[in-house]
C-alpha cells in the first residue's frame, strides 16, 4: 500500500495571478490504490488564457539532502507531454477524448467545467460544487504505478504557469510526505543513494 501522510497545496494571491486557491483539503494518511477525500475551492478570475505554459519543478529529502527531481524518473510520459501539449488546455482536450470517451474527467465537471474546451472560463471551481461534505473520487489505475515507485520521504512541487504574452500568471505549491517502504530507486539519481 501506498500512503500520503502529509498533504498541502497554496497558491499567490497577488491581484497579477489569472487564479488562487482558497482551499485545498485531502484527507490523510490515504492509501492511493482507495478512495480519496477531498475539499476544494478555487478562483479563476480572467479566462485561463489559451497559451498557458506549464513548468513542474519536484524537489524530495528521500535520498537525505533535498535536491531536484526531474519528472521525467518517475512519469513515463512526461517528455511526451513536454514536447506535444506544452499547453495544459491541449494536454485537457487529450486526455478528455482519448481516455473519457470524448468526455471531460468526472472530477472536473464536478467542479463547474461544462465542458473540455480551452480557454478555460473565469468563475468559481469547488469540490464539492454544491453543499458541505467532502468529494470522493478514486485515483485512475495508471497513476498507481506511478506511485508505487516513490520512495518515503517529503516532497516538493512548483506548478508555474506562464501565458507567452504576459508571463507568470499562477503558481502552485504542493507538498506532501510519503511513506511506501520503498528506498529511492537508482534511476533517479539522486545524491546520497546507497544501494
Amino acid at each position: 500500500m501506498i500512503y500520503l501522510f502529509l498533504f498541502s497545496l497554496f497558491t499567490g494571491q497577488s491581484s497579477d495571478r489569472v487564479f488562487s486557491i482558497n482551499k485545498a483539503w485531502v484527507k490523510t494518511p490515504l492509501d492511493v490504490t482507495k478512495t480519496v477525500e477531498t475539499s476544494f475551492d478555487a478562483f479563476l478570475q480572467r479566462p485561463l488564457p489559451l497559451k498557458t505554459k506549464l513548468d513542474i519543478i519536484v524537489t524530495t529529502n528521500a535520498a537525505g539532502p533535498w535536491q531536484t527531481l526531474d519528472p521525467a524518473k518517475f512519469v513515463r510520459w512526461w517528455p511526451l507531454y513536454k514536447s506535444m501539449y506544452t499547453y495544459p488546455c491541449s494536454y485537457l482536450v487529450f486526455h478528455s477524448y482519448m481516455f473519457n470517451g470524448g468526455g471531460c474527467p468526472k472530477p472536473l465537471l464536478d467542479t463547474g467545467f461544462t465542458r473540455c474546451r480551452c480557454p478555460v472560463p473565469a468563475g468559481i471551481y469547488k469540490l464539492p460544487s454544491r453543499g458541505t461534505g467532502n468529494y470522493k473520487f478514486n485515483i485512475p489505475k495508471p497513476w498507481h504505478a506511478v506511485f508505487l515507485k516513490f520512495a518515503d520521504g517529503k516532497y516538493s512541487a512548483t506548478l508555474k504557469f506562464t501565458d507567452e504574452d504576459i508571463g507568470e500568471v499562477g503558481c502552485v505549491q504542493i507538498e506532501a510526505t510519503f511513506k511506501t517502504g520503498n528506498k529511492p530507486p537508482k534511476e533517479w539519481g539522486l545524491v546520497g543513494f546507497v544501494g
